[in-house]
């Protein structure tokens, strides 16, 4: 999570790459709580 979270400060393919990691995480319920605490930080 955080390599994907580290790819939001590069350039715009980077981000959309970021994004769409992130968004296949979030389509699992199992994985929620981590990326609710990882917002957090």
């Amino acid at each position: 999570m955080d390599e994907y979270l580290e790819l939001l400060y590069e350039n715009i393919p980077e981000k959309l790459r970021a994004s769409a990691l992130i968004l296949q995480l979030a389509r699992n319920p199992d994985n929620l709580e981590e990326l609710f605490q990882n917002g957090l930080n």
